[in-house]
């Protein structure tokens, strides 16, 4: 029996069955083995349901910011290059990225899509949804369009079609911020 293994199959059940028991588990988890992939894996996706939790029902300012905070420990975790799907990290910060821009909190938005670099995340689709790539390009230019950063947007739209295999959904999107960032860059 492997103490590691053990604890992070514990912390998975927990997640499912008792959030705030998996909580209080995973901090000691943590403060026991701070340097175990499989632990910080498993409180990982403790960490994303509690802040999918708080970024859905606040608007406290100290409580997003707590919240990317965390994303960002989560994020010092993953290794250059390493966000696939199955990501906690990569899927939290382009979750919390759309539910902030969804209520206007597009700077905040930008500084949860920062802790990570396209080129890092994922370009494959899954069954079900767009590649993390595309999903963080079309959040990164809904961000960059609600501040009116028309120069960025236009080089962000152009980075998406050059680097990434962005779904038929998301390239509409991205084509009308383009021309409206175009219009708008050019009126300025």
């Amino acid at each position: 029996m492997d103490p590691v293994i053990d604890t992070a199959s514990e912390l998975r059940s927990l997640r499912k069955t008792d959030p705030a028991g998996a909580l209080v588990l995973a901090d000691e988890s943590l403060r026991r083995w701070p340097d175990e992939v499989e632990i910080r894996n498993a409180v990982s996706w403790i960490y994303l349901d509690c802040i999918f939790s708080t970024i859905s029902s606040t608007t406290e300012d100290a409580e997003i910011h707590r919240c990317l905070a965390l994303l960002n420990v989560m994020a010092s975790w993953t290794p250059s290059g390493a966000y696939s799907t199955s990501d906690a990290t990569a899927q939290c910060a382009v979750t919390v990225a759309k539910s902030l821009n969804g209520c206007g909190r597009a700077a905040q938005a930008l500084d949860a899509l920062d802790l990570l670099r396209p080129e890092d995340i994922t370009d494959k689709p899954s069954k079900k949804f767009a590649s993390l790539r595309s999903r963080w390009y079309v959040e990164r230019t809904r961000s960059l369009e609600l501040l009116r950063r028309w120069e960025e947007l236009i080089a962000c739209c152009d980075d998406a079609f050059t680097n990434s295999t962005i779904g038929r959904h998301s390239v509409e999107k991205v084509r009308l911020r383009i021309e409206k960032a175009k219009v708008q860059f050019d009126e300025a």
